[in-house]
């Protein structure tokens, strides 16, 4: 069968844009296959695949060939509605919508309104530009096409709307774009993972392997450069698009078929040493896990519990559901005292009423962020810390938390800070696991940390005096 090889777009202006998959005797294959998997020779759609996935390193063509797909169908089909989106406004502004404009812009086929930040094509389609972090009706349309610029930074709840807003009419099958890097989260499990012809029977086509060299355009010069003076991290993710050793995820040692399992009856563990961890908030959810530890020292998280706007009260009542057991929470909740000069931390321990035992065992946890993980991550490896399924939310957060992303040239701060959101039953978790281990062992990255500013900085808590003889 015949195949594209090389694409002439004419602009309403006369204009023309070539994109040829060879350059100077280079061929991007992956390019091409990209394009043939979307397109008839004659630029007519295909009905065979509804999601297409193009993943790689850096330059290797990924972005630049979503941007021209989601441009050659608005401008050969009639009234179709678009829209591309990226997690944050800035990334959007400054990259996609930049380097969509400056690639096709110039052909005279849509006007760019920057107001509305879409392109109305003179048939009357659009392509809108959207950003998760500044929108709010990404999801409230229905859509011909769905464009995810670096999908991998967007949540799965999020991704996995997109589903449900296909339903446009415009062309012969409704289709999704996403590209992005490798990546240890959803995306590697969705795309990467599976085999070619279980993605073809859903309708999937992906490509995982773009490699920086793929591009024509490219020099040797260049890649040579990057391999010169960058971290060997960054070279096996961005420039060889390997997928086996990303560390973006905080926790990088969870492994589902070691860390979960099936949830516990209760009174089979209530003879156990029992624990509790206590994140609390407000308009952020107060969160709390519950754990047992056995005679091999392994601790199980057996439950957990979460809510927003949560008065002491309904937190005591949750927090007791299992009994009365000494629960690490930070000690932040010492401040901000009522006009009665009581904090939150004082009343969830006050009992309901005189003689009465139902107030919380709260003990001081150590925030010792980094040394927290490290305790956490050896112990996941170890198989010493278990989560049972019930516990979703904890789950959920263990697997999506990441690192901050940094520039190139900040690289010894990689392992610094993770990202500050959706880590409320992590905090819960940490804390209780500091609690029963007590760090009992110094590792080497806590005793790196533990010469930081940011450590000195932090406030050594000391342990609630009120509950020394609980056990």
């Amino acid at each position: 069968m015949k195949e594209l090889e090389t694409i002439t777009i004419k602009g309403d202006n006369n204009k023309e844009k070539v994109i040829t998959f060879n350059h100077n005797g280079r061929y991007n294959e992956n390019q091409a296959l990209y394009f043939n998997a979307i397109f008839n020779p004659d630029l007519t759609v295909k009905t065979d695949f509804s999601e297409l996935g193009y993943f790689g390193g850096f330059r290797c063509a990924k972005s630049f060939s979503q941007q021209a797909v989601l441009y050659l169908l608005c401008s050969r089909y009639e009234k179709i509605k678009a829209v591309i989106v990226r997690d944050t406004y800035d990334q959007l502004e400054l990259s996609v919508i930049q380097q969509f404009n400056a690639e096709f812009e110039y052909l005279g086929n849509y006007k760019y309104f920057r107001a509305d930040r879409k392109a109305q094509f003179a048939n009357g389609s659009v392509i809108y530009f959207r950003a998760f972090n500044y929108d709010t009706d990404i999801l409230s349309s229905e859509w011909d096409i769905i464009a995810a610029c670096q999908v991998e930074d967007l949540p799965k709840e999020l991704f996995l709307q997109f589903f449900g807003r296909l339903s446009g009419k415009g062309l012969p099958r409704p289709l999704l774009l996403v590209e992005g890097n490798p990546s240890a989260n959803y995306i590697k499990e969705r795309y990467k993972d599976q085999q070619a012809d279980i993605l073809r029977s859903r309708g999937i086509y992906a490509i995982t392997n773009g490699k920086t060299s793929d591009n024509p355009h490219i020099t040797q010069e260049y890649i040579d450069r990057i391999k010169a003076n960058y971290p060997e991290w960054w070279i096996a993710r961005y420039l060889n698009s390997e997928w086996n050793d990303i560390k973006e995820m905080v926790f990088s040692e969870f492994d589902e078929a070691r860390n979960v399992i099936n949830p516990i009856a209760y009174d089979t563990i209530k003879h156990y040493k029992q624990r509790c961890g206590m994140d609390y908030g407000w308009n952020n959810p107060s969160a709390i896990v519950w754990a047992y530890v056995d005679y091999d020292g392994v601790i199980t998280i057996y439950d957990e519990w979460g809510d927003t706007k949560q008065t002491g009260d309904m937190i005591k009542k949750q927090a007791l559901r299992y009994g009365r057991f000494i629960t690490a929470g930070d000690y932040a909740m010492k401040g901000n005292k009522d006009d009665n000069g009581k904090s939150i931390w004082d009343k969830l321990c006050e009992p309901t009423g005189p003689g009465k035992q139902d107030g919380m065992l709260l003990y001081e946890c150590v925030k010792d962020t980094l040394g927290n993980i490290v305790l956490f991550n050896s112990l996941l490896k170890q198989g010493k810390v278990r989560i049972t399924r019930n516990c979703g939310s904890l789950i959920k957060e263990t697997t999506n938390w990441k690192w901050k992303k940094i520039k190139l040239g900040q690289e010894k701060n990689l392992f610094e800070e993770p990202v500050n959101k959706d880590d409320h039953f992590i905090d819960a978790a940490l804390y209780l696991v500091n609690h029963i281990e007590g760090l009992k062992s110094q590792d080497p990255e806590i005793a790196r940390y533990k010469t930081t500013i940011e450590y000195a900085n932090i406030h050594s808590p000391k342990p609630n005096q009120d509950i020394k003889n609980f056990s």
